[in-house]
Formats: C-alpha cells, structure tokens, sequence
C-alpha cells in the first residue's frame, strides 16, 4: 500500500471515516444517570440502532474506497466518478446520523457529538475530491 497515492481529499475522508467508524462502536450515544450510577447506550442500540448500524456500513464502505486507492486493485467503472460516489456517501453517512440524533434527542452522550463532528468532516474530505477521477480511466455515460 502506497500512502504517496492519496491526496489531502482522500486522508480527510478516510481518517474521518475510520474514527467515525469507531466512534460508533466504542463510544456511548445515550448515557443515562439514576444518581446511583449510569447507563450507556451505544449508537447500534435501541432506540434506533439501525441508523447506527447503517453508518457504520457506510463509514466502511468511505474507508475501503480509500483503501482501495492505495492499491493497484482495479475497481470497476461507475456511472459516476468515484469522487462525486464518495462525497454523496459521506453525505449519507452524515444524514443517517444526524436522522438517528434528531428521532431520540434525550440524554444524548459524546458519542453523538462525536460522530456528527467527524461525519461533517468526512462531507468536506468528499467536498475535496468532487470532480476527481472523471479523467482518470471512468468513462463519461454516452447518450443513445
């Protein structure tokens, strides 16, 4: 793996994705206090731990995008650049998250903060690489 091949763009995006990845597993999205002690809930948990679970899948997918980068694997062409899939999927992974924060609000943790902090950056390191990869081997779709 070349890291050379990455540019500013790719590091934003698959550094975000990595600790959004693991923000969601590790820290707690809800934490609750009874005054005799606490209780931590985790953002794959209920209520709504499908959004959690669906940004988690879409952080792999941003951070394996990366990866893949570094390679000399070759990725099939999409109808799109790859630069232009990878900024709408930090996009979605930024929607996912923030739709999981606004359906329960009430004693929200670090991990919540965390996670939507980290998923705006990953929407600027995809806002970088926008445009890129359309002259690099993808074939605009031709018109019938």
């Amino acid at each position: 793996m070349d890291f050379k091949k990455l540019t500013l763009g790719d590091q934003i995006l698959g550094g975000t994705s990595l600790a959004v990845f693991l923000v969601l597993l590790i820290f707690p999205w809800h934490s609750v206090d009874f005054g005799l002690g606490s209780f931590d809930i985790g953002a794959t948990e209920s209520p709504n731990g499908f959004w959690g679970l669906l940004g988690i899948l879409l952080a792999l997918v941003l951070l394996a995008s990366v990866i893949v980068k570094m390679t000399t694997a070759k990725v099939p062409d999409l109808p799109i650049p790859m630069g232009d899939a990878q900024f709408y999927g930090a996009i979605a992974m930024l929607a996912v998250l923030v739709l999981k924060l606004v359906l329960e609000t009430e004693s929200l943790a670090i991990g919540a903060y965390l996670a939507i902090l980290l998923s705006g950056g990953a929407v600027y390191g995809g806002f970088l690489l926008k445009g890129q990869g359309a002259a690099a081997g993808s074939t605009p779709p031709q018109a019938f």
